[in-house]
């Protein structure tokens, strides 16, 4: 039986138990919780997207952007990490989504 080449190549996997956890896995806490927490580089993403919390507004946004591109790569297969490339378009993203939520609390 043929396998998607691809995904195999580019799925996360826990490093403690091995179990691969992705768009197709089965939502639940744990899941939810070791999801970013799964491989190094996850990690180190976590720990850029923190230092750029420091920076007021555009840490935030940045942040936003950062989500819009990592479910963008899950949603074409592919690994989620790593996200935090092309910093202009991750600053594109998170501004139209901050106006989305703007336009979704106006009055």
């Amino acid at each position: 039986m043929p396998t998607e080449p691809n995904r195999a190549k580019d799925s996360l996997r826990d490093e403690r138990n091995g179990c691969e956890i992705n768009l197709a896995t089965p939502l639940s806490l744990r899941a939810a919780f070791c999801f970013p927490l799964q491989s190094a580089l996850s990690r180190w993403e976590i720990v850029k997207g923190a230092c750029l919390l420091g920076i007021p507004v555009i840490g935030w946004i940045l942040n936003m952007g950062h989500r819009i591109e990592m479910t963008h790569r899950m949603q074409h297969g592919l690994s989620a990490w790593p996200a935090w490339t092309n910093y202009p378009q991750r600053l594109r993203d998170g501004v139209i989504t901050l106006l989305g939520m703007i336009e979704y609390h106006a009055p």
